[in-house]
C-alpha cells in the first residue's frame, strides 16, 4: 500500500502534537510550559544533538522543512480564458512572424535538450532515448520551417508521428502539378 507518512497524513504522534499546539493557543499558560521545558532541557548541559530536532516537533516546522525545496520554484501564472483567447488569436500576425517565433522557440528547446544530455539524470538514457528523439524532431521541424521561410512553394503540410508519439515532425509536401493531374 501507500506509506501514509510519505503522503503527508499525520501520525498518532503528530496528532498529539497538534492537539497540544491547539491547547497552547487557547491557554497561554500551557503555551509557555513546553517552551520552558525545551529550553531547560537544552540549557541544562544536555548535548546539542538532543535539541537539534526541536524545530520538527510542530506540524508547522515539519511542513516548512518538507516544502523548503519547493520555495524557489517558479510556477506559471494562471491565465484566464479571455486572456488565452486574446493571445492565441493569430489573425493579427502574418505567417512569417509566426514561423519566425516558432523557429526561435524550437531552437531554444533544442538547445535545452542538448544541454540536458550532459546531466547525470540522463546518463543512463543511451543512444536513441527519448531526449535524443526530441532533438531529432526539433532539428527536422527547424529544417521544415526554414524551407517554408525561403518562399519555396509548398503544397500540403503533413504531421509525421513516427519519430515521437506526441511531437510530430512537420513535413512539407511539394505542390501538386495541375498539368500532370
Amino acid at each position: 500500500g501507500i506509506n501514509a507518512e510519505y503522503m503527508g497524513s499525520p501520525s498518532v504522534e503528530e496528532h498529539q502534537i497538534l492537539r497540544a499546539e491547539e491547547a497552547a493557543r487557547d491557554d497561554p499558560e500551557v503555551a509557555q510550559a513546553p517552551e520552558k521545558a525545551k529550553k531547560a532541557k537544552c540549557e541544562n548541559g544536555v548535548s546539542p544533538d538532543d535539541c537539534q530536532g526541536q524545530q520538527f516537533l510542530s506540524l508547522r516546522g515539519r511542513h516548512e522543512h518538507r516544502m523548503l525545496p519547493f520555495l524557489h520554484l517558479v510556477r506559471p501564472m494562471f491565465v484566464p480564458y479571455a486572456t488565452f483567447l486574446k493571445h492565441s488569436d493569430p489573425t493579427g500576425y502574418d505567417a512569417k512572424t509566426l514561423v519566425m517565433s516558432s523557429m526561435e522557440i524550437v531552437r531554444h528547446t533544442r538547445t535545452i535538450l542538448q544541454a540536458s544530455l550532459s546531466h547525470p539524470l540522463f546518463a543512463n538514457e543511451g543512444k536513441g532515448g527519448p531526449t535524443e528523439m526530441l532533438i531529432k524532431v526539433c532539428a527536422a521541424n527547424m529544417l521544415s520551417m526554414q524551407l517554408f521561410m525561403t518562399g519555396r512553394p509548398a503544397g500540403a503540410m503533413e504531421f509525421d508521428f513516427s519519430f515521437h508519439r506526441f511531437f510530430p515532425v512537420i513535413k512539407l509536401k511539394p505542390p501538386v502539378d495541375k498539368k500532370a493531374a
